[in-house]
């Protein structure tokens, strides 16, 4: 909700947020103030003086819902003759100009793409090229969250060593038996979608852990006995529960995948590297 006043002052309120008070004879840009929300307001109140937009003074209560506040712009730049015509065309050409003071513009982020295209850090081994071969890439993946949409730009590497053919941030070899395939968006996400081949695998395998067969001498099977002999006898196996040990194992066995895949290990120097890389940003 926004409400005009004649002290030529901006008074904002948002929940959980201490009120921000801009004189608008003071919306020039301060060290102490960037990347903070006051900033964003004043960049946006100096966008309309450059366009030459009459300002004054308001108070405003807004919400997280960025459509509702860009609405109720909308409304007050048609109550002040700020557009043409409160039409669907006119409110959309506004709210877009607003989004251009909001957010970069494209040569800007594609400036900000290639930076990070070409970020190394020689101390956690993440090379953005070696011998020409770039590694860096950035995959986006957008999604719907309830009535809102996300999305996450992901940075990855895909550089390998003799040592890790398939990749550093690939699963180690020892893993390969479940999770050979490249790691997807599904897998950046946190998430698992398992090779379509375990199914039969698995069904086998069970039966043969049961039956107390060596896994070793089975050749569809074979590539899980080493695994199965790290946990078969932490059980006590029966037909009714060998599904289920056999599930948990494959889940925990996929944290170590996920923790393969991450190139930020969730230890004290991966968290420093970690930490690097976001002063950059």
């Amino acid at each position: 909700m926004i409400k005009q006043t004649d002290d030529n002052i901006i008074r904002v309120v948002s929940d959980n947020y201490e009120e921000i008070i801009i004189p608008l004879d003071d919306v020039s840009a301060k060290e102490e103030e960037k990347e903070t929300t006051k900033a964003l307001i004043k960049g946006v109140v100096s966008g309309f003086i450059e366009r030459n937009y009459a300002v004054g003074g308001f108070q405003a209560y807004i919400t997280s819902d960025v459509s509702e506040i860009l609405s109720d712009m909308t409304d007050y730049a048609v109550e002040k003759g700020m557009i043409p015509e409160n039409t669907v065309a006119y409110r959309d050409l506004f709210d877009t100009k607003i989004m251009g003071v909001l957010t970069p513009a494209p040569s800007v982020v594609r400036a900000k793409f290639k930076e990070l295209r070409s970020y190394t850090d020689k101390e956690a081994f993440i090379f953005s090229e070696t011998d020409g071969v770039p590694h860096n890439t950035i995959t986006p993946i957008a999604r719907r969250n309830g009535e809102q949409y996300e999305m996450d730009l992901v940075l990855r590497n895909n550089i390998t060593t003799a040592e890790r053919p398939w990749g550093v941030y690939h699963p180690v070899e020892k893993l390969h038996h479940i999770k050979k395939e490249n790691i997807g968006l599904i897998e950046v996400m946190g998430l698992v979608v398992l090779p379509a081949r375990l199914q039969k695998e698995m069904n086998m395998l069970a039966r043969t852990v049961v039956e107390g067969k060596d896994i070793h001498n089975i050749e569809e099977i074979k590539a899980h006995a080493d695994w199965v002999d790290e946990w078969k006898n932490s059980y006590e196996i029966t037909a009714e529960n060998i599904e289920n040990i056999i599930q948990k194992e494959i889940a925990d066995c996929f944290v170590q995948v996920l923790e393969c895949a991450g190139v930020y290990k969730r230890t004290e120097e991966g968290m420093k590297a970690f930490k690097r890389f976001l002063s950059v940003l």
